[in-house]
């Protein structure tokens, strides 16, 4: 697959020259918030499938109780997304104003995420409590890698549009499809880039992957498929779960075994610690005693004598969760894996 079909190669292209565009225009930039937003700031929010001419999906300079924001991103249905709020190259000031305006968007456009950017710097705004710290990102500083797998996983526009009925061939579908497929190889430090794709500098070198084959229902239907060892199980169903202590469990759905799995973690190692996270680049954590910045989450079932609440991200696909569930079974002490946990196909 070519660098221009993948989601996250054409953002990290993106990022590198938005990054080179703040270098050479800098002194302009710095003194001019509606060249910021052109030569900076639309350029990404492009990136990330934010057309600024599409009045469905983008209203700029919207203003509703007398507030004003830069960029209303929308859902269908003229839902609101999240705000994007811009500065002037180097621009941002960290302080009790910024948060009083912060509050104001949230509770006038009834939406919790909010970014605020200077083109460079873009600050994740996903909680009404005022003492809660953004997420930060910096397109110079940060890793290449990490800050475009989290904006895609935060800000990309399928997360509001998914996959439009006129969309010609499935366009949109593969487009999802490859992204999260993509972000969990190279959530696990593992990638075999495309050979016709020009390299792409990262902070850590990938590692040689093998890259997961979609698995035949002929292959799946009655068979125990081991989690440390399938393919890419998309579009599958799962009918049971084979916990590592040999249990057998009935499920309906992949969000099903990955709740399980990680019931069964937390009662073999109670002392885990949390956040739990997949990757070194954190992110989004898989577990954590609070679900705010998760977005989609369930409570989990905790042995009582743990008194603490833990909560579990499931706003993922298929491949990425089954990555979860292979980094939880890493992580379970060698006494409590008796045997290969593995899931059941339902049959097709």
């Amino acid at each position: 697959m070519s660098s221009a079909s993948s989601p996250l190669a054409a953002l990290m292209q993106a990022i590198r020259s938005v990054e080179k565009s703040a270098r050479q225009a800098e002194s302009v930039l710095m003194q001019n918030e509606s060249i910021t937003r052109a030569v900076l700031i639309d350029p990404l929010l492009r990136a990330l499938g934010w057309d600024i001419a599409d009045l469905d999906r983008v209203e700029v300079e919207k203003t509703k109780d007398s507030r004003k924001v830069d960029y209303l991103l929308k859902k269908p249905g003229r839902e609101v997304f999240a705000i994007v709020e811009a500065k002037l190259l180097k621009g941002i000031q960290k302080d009790s104003a910024l948060d009083r305006q912060i509050g104001d968007y949230q509770r006038t456009f009834a939406i919790e995420q909010v970014w605020v950017t200077d083109g460079l710097q873009w600050m994740h705004y996903f909680s009404s409590n005022i003492h809660a710290k953004p997420h930060e990102l910096h397109l110079r500083l940060d890793s290449l890698l990490e800050t475009a797998e989290y904006l895609l996983m935060h800000l990309d526009a399928a997360h509001a549009w998914g996959l439009e009925e006129d969309a010609p061939d499935n366009a949109l579908l593969q487009r999802m499809a490859d992204l999260e497929a993509r972000l969990a190889v190279l959530e696990s430090s593992a990638c075999e880039p495309a050979p016709a794709s020009p390299p792409i500098a990262v902070h850590d070198p990938p590692k040689t992957y093998e890259r997961p084959v979609r698995l035949p229902a002929s292959q799946g239907d009655g068979k125990w498929l081991l989690l440390n060892n399938c393919g890419d199980l998309t579009g599958s169903k799962p009918a049971k779960v084979r916990l590592p202590d040999g249990t057998e469990k009935d499920v309906k759905e992949w969000v099903d075994v990955l709740q399980l799995m990680a019931e069964y973690l937390l009662s073999v190692k109670p002392d885990l610690e949390l956040p739990y996270y997949r990757t070194k680049h954190k992110g989004t954590p898989i577990m954590n005693e609070t679900s705010e910045g998760m977005h989609t989450s369930c409570r989990l079932n905790v042995a009582s004598n743990q008194n603490k609440e833990v909560y579990l991200y499931t706003n993922n696909s298929t491949i990425v969760k089954i990555d979860m569930m292979r980094r939880m079974l890493e992580s379970m002490p060698s006494e409590s894996r008796t045997v290969d946990a593995a899931v059941m196909l339902r049959s097709r």
